[in-house]
């Protein structure tokens, strides 16, 4: 399977998981941690490396993966415009370019200085210091991959 495909299917799941739960808007504002986790979960699941990347500015943060091979994956950038692609996708070199990207993230007007961490362990230090619904715990975790598994 395609890391695109797995992406897709990891946001498929997070929207079921979130029709259920109601943790989250209906766009995931807030589940950029928590379905990232997921997706490099999968990925990791499927033999594909990738990183976890945080990416701070000057009020936030915000998550998506980078594959060994330069794809990066955003499953919750639909949270910064409803017309986003449920999964957003670019090369480094693209960046620049990509006229959807630069329209969700440079509309804050920072740039962004990005944090990596490629183990699992290193991602959920990272990360569990954000509030409620917003860390991963293991329970999310669990119900994800469960649903996941589910559709795959």
């Amino acid at each position: 399977m395609t890391p695109y495909r797995i992406a897709t299917l990891t946001r498929k799941a997070c929207d079921l998981h979130n029709a259920i739960t109601k943790s989250f808007d209906s766009d995931l504002n807030g589940m950029c941690a928590v379905a990232s986790h997921s997706l490099y979960l999968n990925l990791k699941a499927a033999g594909i490396e990738s990183e976890f990347i945080v990416g701070t500015f000057g009020f936030g943060s915000h998550c998506w993966i980078k594959t060994a091979d330069d794809l990066h994956l955003d499953i919750t950038a639909t949270q910064f415009r409803g017309d986003n692609p449920k999964v957003l996708k670019w090369k480094s070199d693209e960046l620049s370019s990509n006229v959807p990207l630069l329209e969700t993230y440079g509309s804050w007007g920072n740039k962004f200085d990005y944090l990596r961490t490629g183990s699992e362990s290193g991602i959920i230090k990272l990360i569990r210091g954000w509030h409620a619904p917003q860390g991963i715990t293991k329970k999310v975790t669990r119900e994800l991959s469960a649903i996941y598994e589910s559709i795959k």
